[in-house]
């Protein structure tokens, strides 16, 4: 698609282009091309809907991150994006785009019940091998309760981490507001290879897009080492892609027609994994 203000109509498309004619007049993305802004009204509106807990915006960068997406957030507040926050993480100068109100269902459900197996969320220890974790590791989960406190605490739809943390609690939290079902986990601060050689179970969620020739569009995309999920088969193939469906399906209803859930699996193995 080329003319991103035109074609099929569904609610979902629909917000994505409106979003889409708000940063065409907005300076601080008239550096950014056409198709990569769409691409990011497709992520932001999927979190205004409610389908995903967040995303992370990584396909292109904002000077003045805070200041842009605290002004873009605020117009837009009118709206249907009421219930979106913006987190930003100032050590590695990330931003996060997040549903509060899944936010806080997230945060509930770790205050309510112990983790275990039939937990959505599971943390993986970045060893060699890597190990399942059965307990939430240190200050990750005090961290993810520190920016709820904050987003309800604050009238305005951005916050930043202010306390510095090492990438042991960022990278495992990162996890948690993408809703990736494995976190994992660094065993040390200064851990600087991942997964080398590891076998991997690679799991990708699109949602289809009804207009001819339209290209599916990421939800999430993870992976699990394949030894934890020979070991735990809550995380074997099988079992990860109904996890997925079940999370995931109900929430796309609301993108409207033609929008339709799809779960792949395949394996792949790096000679180290970025995270």
């Amino acid at each position: 698609m080329t003319d991103y203000a035109s074609g099929v109509r569904t609610p979902y498309i629909d917000l994505a282009r409106r979003l889409f004619e708000d940063l065409r007049e907005d300076p601080a993305f008239r550096g950014i091309s056409a198709k990569k802004t769409y691409l990011f009204c497709l992520d932001i509106a999927l979190v205004a809907l409610g389908v995903r807990l967040g995303f992370l915006l990584d396909e292109f960068t904002i000077p003045n991150a805070v200041d842009v997406f605290l002004q873009l957030l605020t117009r837009l507040r009118q709206n249907e994006f009421l219930f979106v926050i913006h987190v930003y993480e100032p050590s590695s100068a990330q931003s996060f785009f997040v549903h509060v109100g899944l936010l806080e269902r997230v945060v509930l459900d770790f205050d309510e019940e112990p983790v275990d197996e039939e937990e959505y969320y599971h943390f993986v220890l970045l060893s060699n091998p890597p190990v399942l974790s059965p307990v939430i590791p240190g200050a990750v989960l005090p961290l993810l309760r520190s920016i709820f406190e904050a987003v309800t605490q604050t009238p305005e739809p951005s916050v930043t981490i202010r306390q510095e943390h090492t990438q042991q609690e960022i990278i495992p939290l990162a996890a948690l507001l993408l809703e990736y079902p494995v976190a994992y986990v660094p065993i040390s601060p200064e851990q600087s290879i991942f997964l080398p050689g590891v076998q991997l179970d690679v799991y990708t969620c699109m949602v289809g897009m009804p207009g001819d020739g339209d290209a599916p569009h990421p939800l999430l995309k993870f992976s699990c080492p394949t030894l934890i999920g020979t070991q735990h088969l809550q995380l074997s193939p099988p079992a990860m892609r109904l996890r997925l469906e079940q999370r995931f399906e109900p929430r796309t209803l609301i993108l409207g027609a033609g929008h339709v859930l799809t779960v792949t699996h395949h394996i792949e193995t790096h000679d180290r994994v970025g995270l």
